[in-house]
């Protein structure tokens, strides 16, 4: 992995989510953004398969703990999210 690969530790998780287009739910299900919205200190995500989920816009909070990490346990399946976009997104070349 190269180091522009690498995801700066402070970057808020509204700023992560925009820059990956993927969102990591509380089960590990990685999903395809379709919207991102600001509410006050939380962000609501709307993902492909049109899953509504509500997350802390925090440095340290789990999901962008799991995305900076590229950490997830299965892609979901409603969102297709294609296979170059997931070899990507866990560090591997093509």
């Amino acid at each position: 992995m190269s180091k522009k690969d690498i995801f700066d530790k402070r970057v808020p998780l509204l700023d992560l989510v925009k820059k990956i287009n993927l969102w990591v739910s509380k089960k590990g299900t990685l999903h395809g953004v379709k919207e991102i919205e600001e509410r006050g200190s939380f962000i609501i995500v709307r993902t492909h398969c049109n899953a509504v989920s509500r997350g802390r816009n925090s440095k340290n909070s789990r999901r962008a703990r799991w995305l900076r990490q590229r950490r997830y346990i299965t892609p979901c399946k409603k969102c297709k999210i294609p296979d170059w976009k997931l070899k990507r997104f866990a560090g591997k070349k093509s």
